[in-house]
């Protein structure tokens, strides 16, 4: 969050209680009501308030609060400023809910009985996902309960295809048009398979694959995303989608590209994460201005990568130069003093024709992610899946090539490496899956990709990666189609 947003918080805090927010552990010896003030505040900015960063201050200062004075004081301030408008009511209930979940059982006990008096049959149906601690969720469930919550910028759609909400950037949606978000969908899905089942299928399917000296479930992981507040929904704070996707992404056997923006803390909370946890994960920079590229680096380095990675396409990003941020196109040149810098495997994001691919490999990445950044910086592009094989057919063995856009599933990801890629990264349903299920979500969403990996690979002949070829998609009467 930025400093603005802490400070606002702070002063608000301090014209309260002069202990202010260096004291808030010692509430319990302020005058009783500054104490009921100061509480009063941080419900309000936590419950009450849309922005991500507000949501994620008054999470930090409940934290600070001794849990005895809390569950003692709660009753009364909640009474005085919570469930007054109709139609809020879900929303207060779970964004307190989320603050008191795992710090304090006692008082977030105190918090769903309060709320059960208000017979409000979604908070009810919250509860009933909330208290089984995801033990038994479902794929199902975690969408379900992403509906029931409610995005402000994403509609949940029952297919994430970018039709209803071309346009929206800031938003889930694509940029101008959305042509380039919906061709992702539509062109991956015009590709078919040939089933064959007449063969030795003892030993299974393997999906398995090692990258950065790891091996991994399988070639699938999160895309590298960031700005919940801006383009998803207030009720998924930064900190919240960092720690899901990454733990969400580890529990899975896979690992988690993270984002980058503006406000440091974007870089920041998944490295916290991946530090705290000593889980991987690829963070990914943004084409910021070399000065800041190389501080960034040095920030990413500390949570000890397997790789780092530069979506050089976040180029076409309207906001970042909005909010005050300094990317732009970079030469062979510069990125291949990234690449030094890096000092680990680097991945260029971005590319999509064999020219750009090209020009990556003269740098010296060590791979590539051919990525139209999910349709949301250049209208009217091709899809991915078009420009995928040409692309792989210019790099060869020299890198790696992963690819996103469009992939929802796992005979999406089957497609895809049959075109020739290495791995695929997967965006939106990520986000999603985070804010119906938090890690746990993640974590289901992202087996149930590999599940149907497997499942594709079963019904087309392979029992490895290495037999997933281009043989085994159907391309039409003339053998190709579709501009494949």
């Amino acid at each position: 969050m930025g400093d603005r947003y802490r400070d606002h918080f702070r002063q608000r805090i301090e014209s309260r209680w002069p202990g202010g927010w260096e004291r808030l552990e010692e509430i319990e010896a302020a005058p009783a009501q500054a104490a009921r003030q100061v509480l009063r505040e941080i419900l309000e900015t936590g419950c009450l308030a849309q922005s991500s960063a507000n949501i994620l201050l008054a999470r930090e200062a409940i934290r600070r609060l001794p849990p005895g004075w809390l569950l003692e004081q709660l009753p009364g301030a909640a009474e005085e400023c919570l469930f007054r408008e109709p139609g809020w009511e879900e929303w207060e209930f779970l964004r307190l809910a989320e603050m008191l979940r795992e710090p304090f059982p006692e008082v977030f006990a105190w918090w769903v009985a309060y709320a059960r008096r208000l017979n409000h049959p979604e908070i009810e149906e919250d509860i009933q996902s909330l208290t089984t601690g995801g033990i038994d969720m479902t794929y199902q469930e975690v969408l379900e309960n992403a509906r029931r919550k409610g995005a402000d910028k994403c509609r949940t759609c029952r297919e994430c295809n970018g039709v209803a909400c071309r346009g929206e950037v800031p938003g889930m949606g694509g940029k101008g048009t959305g042509e380039a978000f919906v061709r992702n969908v539509a062109k991956l899905r015009e590709i078919a398979l040939n089933l064959d089942v007449i063969y030795d299928n003892r030993a299974g399917q393997d999906s398995s694959v090692s990258f950065w000296g790891h091996t991994y479930a399988a070639p699938v992981f999160a895309a590298p995303i960031s700005g919940m507040g801006n383009n998803y929904s207030a009720g998924l704070t930064e900190d919240d989608w960092a720690r899901a996707v990454v733990e969400g992404s580890a529990a899975a056997g896979v690992l988690a590209f993270t984002g980058d923006g503006v406000n440091p803390d974007l870089l920041g909370m998944p490295l916290k994460w991946m530090k705290e946890g000593g889980l991987p994960g690829v963070p990914t920079i943004k084409p910021w201005g070399m000065d800041t590229i190389m501080e960034k680096l040095a920030l990413a380095k500390e949570a000890n990568p397997p790789a780092i990675a530069m979506d050089v396409d976040s180029a076409g990003l309207p906001f970042l130069t909005a909010q005050g941020g300094d990317a732009g196109p970079k030469p062979v040149e510069a990125l291949a003093k990234i690449a030094k810098a890096a000092g680990l495997p680097f991945l260029v994001k971005g590319v999509m024709t064999p020219e750009g691919a090209r020009k990556a490999a003269e740098a010296g990445a060590w791979g590539i992610v051919v990525s139209n950044h999910g349709g949301r910086v250049l209208d009217h592009t091709p899809a991915t899946c078009e420009v995928l094989p040409r692309i792989c057919a210019v790099t060869g063995n020299r890198m790696k090539v992963f690819v996103d856009g469009g992939i929802r599933t796992g005979v999406d990801v089957f497609k895809m490496l049959a075109l020739g890629a290495d791995g695929v990264l997967i965006g939106r349903p990520v986000i999603t899956a985070a804010y119906g299920g938090g890690a746990e979500g993640v974590r289901l969403y992202l087996e149930k990709v590999i599940g149907e990996l497997r499942d594709t690979m079963k019904m087309t002949g392979c029992g490895t990666l290495a037999d997933i070829t281009r043989e085994r998609l159907w391309l039409g009467r003339e053998g190709a189609s579709g501009g494949f």
